[in-house]
């Protein structure tokens, strides 16, 4: 079972996903402005978001 961090990760790497197909291009200002979230923590999961999937 994943925990709430884990969970709230998964939703955002799907938002991420979908929103690059989208747009092309996405900000952490994107992130934090459309579930409320710490600029910090929309970066985090950004940067490891880019690792996972080899965008960096």
């Amino acid at each position: 079972m994943l925990s709430q961090k884990e969970l709230q990760e998964l939703i955002i790497y799907r938002f991420i996903d979908a929103y690059v197909d989208l747009y092309s291009e996405l900000n952490v200002h994107v992130i934090t402005k459309q579930f409320h979230i710490h600029r910090a923590t929309a970066s985090a999961i950004l940067t490891k978001y880019k690792k996972e999937n080899q965008v960096i």
